[in-house]
């Protein structure tokens, strides 16, 4: 227990007040924060998905270099990396200026560029796996079956392979652009003014570095569980169709589907618009759609019930015929007479 003296003394070192009004304008600095997070995971994203679709295809000449790539990367800390290249890329700049007599200039490049050129390519070393295995994990069937309807390999892509693949990634990507908004207090050693360098900027003027710190903490925390909350809705989002593949995969058949194409097979030879659909959903879920069409030429005998035999009890009463000379136009109406019927033995 802190006494009389203890309890002063902690309050004259560690101002909580100070914490929460410094808030304010910490985040003043937060749409750079926001900015480099962004923009760096957006080009880590392209840069994996290209880096994880040369690993799948196993291209002889880059999938050595791609290898390189992420083992490099993946093996040297981030704040190396930012420090590598914020002074490699004047130095190869420099090079090339006075090999080639390019005019560049080095010296107006901005320093937020260094920090995007590091994060982004750190960052996508890790999502480049994360892409590869979830691209794997979807199933060939569903594939064979957007080819058996006519799909290119792009659209192929686009709606089938991605939608699939980003259920399963975006619990991975969005851990990694959590790191991304942490790994962004460290771009003040490239001379970007963030929240982080904000922050020590404003500790210098009262030197109160540890409440400034504590505001910081409070701050990335509030932004981690908010960006937490919107990865967690939107992957319940993407997981919808996942409930039902079959409705998901009969849904992206249809969007891909070419009418006129589809129609003049209709017209020429009768056929059903569906039936390519519904044989692809049949081949990625195993469970026919609907019952088989017998051809139109069976049809009727198909649909036709046969006749059953009557099991009767006693005799069987047989009509006959009635021989009725045809009637006149004034004759008056017969009376109702019924057939006369004659009973043959059991």
């Amino acid at each position: 227990m802190l006494g009389p003296v203890g309890a002063e003394r902690f309050i004259m070192l560690f101002d909580l007040k100070v914490v929460f009004e410094k808030i304010p304008e910490i985040l003043s600095y937060l749409p750079i924060t926001l900015e480099i997070a962004l923009i760096a995971t957006a080009t880590s994203l392209i840069i994996g998905f290209l880096v994880a679709w040369i690993k799948i295809k196993r291209i002889k000449v880059l999938k050595p270099l791609a290898d390189f790539y992420v083992s490099f990367t993946r093996g040297t800390p981030i704040i190396v990396q930012l420090y590598t290249t914020y002074f490699g890329i004047p130095f190869f700049l420099t090079y090339f200026n006075d090999r080639f007599g390019w005019g560049l200039n080095v010296n107006g490049i901005p320093p937020i560029v260094f920090a995007l050129v590091a994060l982004g390519l750190n960052d996508a070393a890790y999502s480049s796996e994360s892409i590869r295995s979830a691209i794997l994990s979807v199933e060939k069937g569903q594939i064979e079956a957007a080819h058996s309807i006519g799909m290119t390999g792009w659209q192929t892509l686009r709606r089938v392979i991605i939608p699939e693949a980003a259920v399963v990634a975006i619990p991975n990507l969005g851990n990694g652009f959590i790191n991304m908004l942490k790994n962004t207090s460290l771009v003040f050693v490239c001379g970007v003014v963030e929240m982080t360098a904000g922050a020590r900027l404003i500790a210098g003027r009262s030197y109160r570095y540890f409440e400034m710190y504590v505001s910081l903490a409070i701050i990335y925390w509030i932004l981690t569980l908010i960006a937490s909350r919107l990865l967690v809705r939107w992957e319940r989002s993407l997981r919808r169709n996942e409930r039902d593949p079959k409705a998901a995969t009969k849904a992206a058949a249809l969007k891909a589907r070419r009418p006129r194409r589809f129609f003049s097979i209709d017209r020429d030879a009768g056929a059903n618009p569906d039936a390519a659909v519904d044989d692809a959903v049949t081949a990625a879920t195993g469970a026919p759609v609907r019952p088989p069409v017998p051809p139109p030429g069976l049809a009727s005998e198909a649909t036709e019930p046969a006749a059953q035999p009557v099991a009767t009890a006693g005799p069987v009463a047989i009509a006959e015929p009635l021989d009725s000379p045809p009637l006149a136009a004034d004759a008056p109406p017969l009376a109702d007479k019924r057939p006369v019927r004659e009973e043959v033995g059991a």
